[in-house]
């Protein structure tokens, strides 16, 4: 997986930020780490932080070695240099000095802001699973969608209002809910935005192209589960 520097640093201006370290040291190989199925990011210390997440029951408590965090989470800056590092880095020391926290979904106790996007399309158009006024179709999402997150949807076509919540990939507890996301069954019919591995399947990350620096970042597909009752 890689991601561009200035998607990163976005001229200091992120919405999230993110260390950028060197490994190994001298390398030449810069990563930032961050967890999408969970919506875990990490702060001064990404690369601890990250081995510490994935030896969590979220992630199975895989290996806390570094390399594997780094296989499993990394995203390397593929146009980053030292000195380039060190200005994001700068910028992200001083927000977290200010009070900064990082994205992290499995600390939330209370409700998330509700954005609003309005959408031409029915909801009803998707896949559907049981359960009361609650369904879980894919839809396409602008870039920067993150798991957990409540946004308010306007469907032109019915002239209505949804609230939809977007599901992270893998355990569906940061939703209110339980099992993963291969449980559903959306993942038998997933989007060619997805790869996908093993059995049952799981979403593995982005495909080719579907990077957050790819030319089909915008075609991005993404699984929610919509509210149409008041309970």
């Amino acid at each position: 997986r890689t991601i561009s520097f200035a998607e990163v640093y976005q001229n200091g201006n992120a919405q999230y930020k993110h260390m950028i370290v060197e490994h190994p040291l001298y390398s030449g190989d810069f990563y930032i780490l961050k967890c999408d199925e969970h919506g875990v990011h990490f702060k001064q210390n990404p690369l601890a932080g990250a081995a510490k997440h994935l030896h969590s029951s979220q992630h199975g408590h895989i290996s806390k070695e570094y390399a594997t965090a780094l296989k499993f989470l990394g995203y390397r800056v593929v146009d980053c240099d030292a000195q380039l590092a060190i200005n994001n880095n700068s910028v992200a020391k001083k927000a977290f000095a200010e009070g900064y926290e990082p994205l992290n979904l499995n600390k939330r106790s209370k409700p998330v802001p509700i954005s609003l996007i309005s959408y031409a399309d029915s909801p009803r158009s998707g896949n559907f699973v049981s359960g009361f006024s609650v369904s879980l179709p894919p839809w396409k999402l602008p870039k920067g969608i993150a798991p957990g997150e409540l946004y308010l949807c306007y469907w032109a076509r019915e002239k209505r209002h949804y609230a939809i919540l977007t599901l992270p990939w893998g355990d569906l507890s940061c939703a209110g809910m339980q099992g993963t996301l291969s449980d559903t069954g959306l993942l038998a019919k997933a989007p060619k935005c997805y790869s996908l591995n093993g059995k049952p399947l799981q979403i593995t990350g982005w495909a080719e192209g579907y990077e957050d620096d790819g030319p089909l970042v915008s075609e991005r597909v993404y699984a929610v589960m919509y509210f149409d009752q008041k309970q």
